[in-house]
């Protein structure tokens, strides 16, 4: 629950930043470490920072990229994410190995530099997605159609969908007096909703949309037990 609250307030990337770089000033630490007693207790405060840092960042960019991914390069970019991890988990033990037998502290020093570089590539992209989604929001804005003017029985559907969604907002507990919360929940209605494509019935693309959000659903929560089940361990 805390990290939720952590993840939603910061946003994935800045999560995934503030994590690797928790997790390099870790491994850096522990590249100092001598070993007197009170070195121990300095140990065990850098590896819980390293815990959450890891778990800060390893759960933020899986969700990141498949935000960034469409119905049709969700498996490849998944595949990407899988096939870098796997490499690295491949290349790194023998490198370090190497750096092991020379050094005892090279190791850990190439893996904060490493965790540094991650940090500043998250920021990056943090920083180029909200430019991206600024320039995308006014280009919408300067696109969308004309209103036209709406018959009795559209203005009859629309008074029922803005009382559902009444509803569904009153039910959810949110904080209305805060503007940002206010305009968040409109991005996100607009962001859900895709925009009509003249030869295509309304009714199979807004399906479309709904499963799609569904699978994305779906691979959250098995994120978040896959999360819940290695802080258990």
């Amino acid at each position: 629950l805390f990290f939720n609250k952590i993840q939603a307030y910061l946003g994935l990337m800045k999560t995934a930043a503030i994590g690797a770089a928790m997790v390099s000033v870790s491994y850096l630490g522990y590249s100092m470490l001598t070993g007197s007693v009170a070195n121990m207790y300095v140990f065990v405060m850098l590896a819980g920072i390293s815990t959450m840092g890891g778990t800060f960042s390893g759960s933020s960019v899986t969700p990141f990229f498949s935000q960034l991914a469409n119905k049709q390069n969700m498996g490849k970019v998944m595949s990407i994410n899988s096939m870098t991890n796997s490499a690295g988990r491949v290349i790194g033990p023998p490198v370090f190995g190497a750096l092991y037998a020379i050094n005892i502290r090279y190791p850990y020093r190439l893996a904060a530099l490493s965790c540094l570089i991650a940090a500043v590539f998250f920021a990056v992209v943090f920083v180029m997605s909200q430019l991206k989604t600024k320039m995308s929001l006014a280009s919408q804005d300067s696109a969308k159609r004309p209103l036209v003017a709406l018959s009795e029985a559209d203005r009859l559907a629309l008074d029922a969908l803005m009382a559902s969604v009444r509803e569904t907002v009153a039910s959810r507990q949110y904080d209305l007096s805060k503007k940002n919360v206010v305009e968040l929940i409109k991005e996100l209605i607009e962001h859900s909703l895709p925009a009509h494509v003249e030869g295509v019935d309304d009714e199979e693309l807004l399906r479309e949309e709904d499963e799609w959000h569904h699978r994305r659903l779906a691979e959250a929560e098995c994120n978040n037990k896959g999360r819940a089940h290695q802080l258990g361990h």
